[in-house]
């Protein structure tokens, strides 16, 4: 798998929460990112929940307003979202060519997901390939979006006169900047390290378990931390918050190390706006009794401050080659 960035040009990056949009500019600059600018714009309230947009005209006014005051200039836009209906699946299939992988999802995709497959976009990553007797096989994370979703998307886009290039799945985004990003926080290498991502957000968290740049298991965990701020006393984020967030995390935590013997979680990784909250780093560590830390920064990204925060955006930049 090759990770490449797609144009020497700048290249807008949207991520689109209930609590904020995070806007990044960037563009390619030898074999790192150079981030030109980034700021976040506050979503009006009750305009997007849970990653539908109930309110496109103000949406629409809101994103206009702002690319407009900061004087964005990037027509080519890429996307990144992640929302409770959206449908991940870790599946087992024979291994194929890499153009036929689709196809024999697709011809099995009711096995997998009690859905119809033509109200949804199907994306994949491939996990791991293994040999189970003397049969090759892959597996795989399927993900499946609603097409209805992508589609408002795309429009509100559109009607903003941007081109709409790319549609990212907020843990890949993830998954892709740890890999392409080098040393994590100046120190820890991500080479053959497994790292439990959590995203903090306002309304949800995501956690993403990811090994050299692959999403082993991808989860949404329904109920954020909404707007908890920095100084919020610990004992009321044990009460509030932390205590029945752990308790889920744990699940997903189980899963993974269950699947396979020799399953490991090396670090917890912390991102997304309510990770900077005042001794939340501690209690992961103290909960999980796994060494923990807020992401501040990635080697081959500059221009960007509180890289936690616009992790989405700024990995969505990126483009993966499967080979």
């Amino acid at each position: 798998m090759k990770l490449s960035l797609p144009f020497t040009k700048k290249i807008l990056s949207l991520d689109i929460g209930a609590y904020g949009i995070k806007v990044v500019e960037g563009r390619r600059k030898g074999q790192s990112i150079r981030i030109d600018k980034y700021f976040i714009i506050p979503t009006p309230e009750g305009v997007y929940d849970d990653g539908k947009i109930a309110d496109r005209d103000l949406l629409h006014y809101t994103i206009h307003e702002e690319l407009k005051k900061n004087k964005i200039r990037a027509k080519d836009v890429y996307l990144t979202i992640n929302n409770s209906s959206i449908i991940t699946r870790e599946v087992t299939i024979p291994k194929v060519k890499d153009d036929e992988i689709e196809r024999v999802l697709r011809f099995q995709l009711e096995d997998y997901i009690p859905i119809d497959p033509n109200n949804y976009i199907i994306q994949f990553k491939i996990i791991e390939e293994f040999i189970d007797g003397d049969v090759n096989r892959l597996n795989i994370l399927l993900v499946a979006i609603p097409r209805d979703m992508v589609e408002e998307h795309f429009e509100l886009l559109k009607s903003l006169s941007l081109n709409p290039m790319v549609l990212d799945y907020q843990p890949n985004s993830i998954a892709k900047l740890i890999q392409y990003g080098g040393l994590i926080n100046g120190e820890y290498s991500t080479k053959d390290m497994t790292f439990a991502v959590i995203d903090m957000g306002y309304d949800s968290a995501k956690v993403s378990i990811i090994r050299n740049g692959r999403i082993q298991v991808s989860r949404i965990i329904e109920g954020g931390g909404g707007s908890i701020g920095p100084n919020v006393a610990k004992q009321d984020i044990i009460d509030n918050f932390f205590g029945i967030l752990s308790q889920r995390i744990e699940l997903v935590f189980r899963y993974f190390l269950s699947r396979k013997p020799g399953n490991r979680i090396d670090k917890i990784l912390l991102v997304g706006g309510n990770s900077i909250v005042d001794g939340i780093v501690e209690l992961f560590m103290a909960d999980f009794s796994i060494p923990t830390m807020r992401m501040e920064s990635l080697d081959n990204i500059y221009g960007v401050e509180q890289i936690y925060i616009y992790i989405n955006a700024i990995g969505s930049i990126i483009r993966v080659i499967e080979v």
